[in-house]
């Protein structure tokens, strides 16, 4: 029998190998949201009341935190590169000490691929008011010079933490407070010169304006003519969630500010606690984080095992060579017929 012409030959091989390629097609998507998924997935955290969670943009922000609530800071860098944070600053322990029986930070592995994000969390929990700052850098494999820095400045203020009465002292500050809480802000205004306070940029939706928010309220009785007064402007958290506002002076018959006083109010944020004595590495049984470092590239080699994510991905490679091969191996066949 003769051969088939030439472009016989190369349409034969053309739908050989669309065969081949139709179950990576559709292994393709689903392993790709594997991988998507294992690299994406959070730490775990345990939800607390008047709790708020910090990363690395609130750096040179100042956190206004009652001595009821607490907090923490997560910083993160890539597992594997040698990358770590340290502490250059440790927070004045009369204010906020150090938690006990518990690495301070303490190290967390957010996924089981090698190069999965690591963090490192300082848990904030106040034992009185007062003013001090946390400061921490990113430094490279055998470096004494980081890389990247970041500062905390926490004023721990005595009070519910259910709820934050302010003063113009806090503008520019975040405030943390429970998911069901009030925040109110009491700001200087006289009225006999004409200028107000007004609310010139609104929170999101879950922090809604109390009744009467912003009203005038007289100085004393008894005040000199042309004394001042003040407004009071209050919100209630509906739900946990992070949100800016900004109130601005306003002179008579303008509309642009001339000072602004801006607030970020944390409401309800869970934050990742420290682990307890006795807990196994990689989280507690209360659903914690755990102080388990992340895995080096050596070690995943070593490990061997068929676990996690990344077996997954590699059971579905399998599995996908095992369907291609003999359609690919038919295909050869029926083509030197031809």
């Amino acid at each position: 029998m003769g051969r088939a012409p030439r472009s016989s030959r190369r349409a034969a091989r053309r739908r050989g190998i669309g065969a081949v390629l139709i179950v990576p097609a559709l292994v393709a998507p689903a392993l790709t949201a594997l991988l998507s998924l294992a690299a994406a997935a959070p730490a775990a955290a345990a939800a607390g009341d008047s709790d708020v969670t910090l990363a690395e943009d609130s750096s040179g922000s100042t956190l206004d935190l009652s001595v009821e609530a607490t907090a923490s800071v997560v910083l993160t860098a890539s597992g594997g590169t040698g990358y770590a944070w340290r502490t250059l600053r440790e927070p004045d322990a009369a204010v906020i000490p150090p938690p006990a029986d518990a690495p301070w930070p303490y190290v967390v592995a957010q996924g089981d691929l090698p190069g999965s994000p690591v963090s490192w969390v300082w848990y904030l929990a106040p034992a009185a008011p007062g003013t001090t700052t946390l400061a921490a850098g990113l430094f490279p494999p055998g470096a004494e010079t980081p890389e990247a820095t970041y500062r905390l400045d926490i004023v721990v203020r005595d009070g519910s933490s259910a709820s934050a009465t302010l003063n113009d002292a806090a503008c520019g500050r975040i405030v943390a407070v429970d998911s069901d809480a009030t925040v109110a802000i009491t700001l200087p205004s006289n009225a006999s010169t004409g200028y107000s306070w007004r609310v010139t940029q609104e929170p999101e939706p879950f922090l809604v304006a109390e009744p009467g928010s912003g009203d005038y309220a007289a100085p004393p009785a008894g005040s000199p003519p042309g004394a001042g007064g003040s407004q009071t402007f209050a919100w209630r958290a509906t739900a946990a969630g992070s949100t800016g506002l900004q109130l601005g002076y306003v002179p008579p018959a303008a509309t642009a500010p001339e000072t602004t006083c801006s607030l970020t109010v944390v409401a309800g944020a869970p934050v990742p606690r420290p682990p307890k004595p006795g807990d196994a590495a990689g989280g507690s049984p209360d659903g914690s984080l755990g102080p388990s470092p992340p895995p080096t590239a050596a070690e995943a080699h070593e490990d061997g095992g068929f676990s996690g994510p990344g077996s997954v991905a590699f059971v579905v490679l399998l599995v996908a060579a095992a369907v291609t091969t003999p359609v690919l191996a038919i295909r050869r066949r029926r083509a030197r017929g031809a």
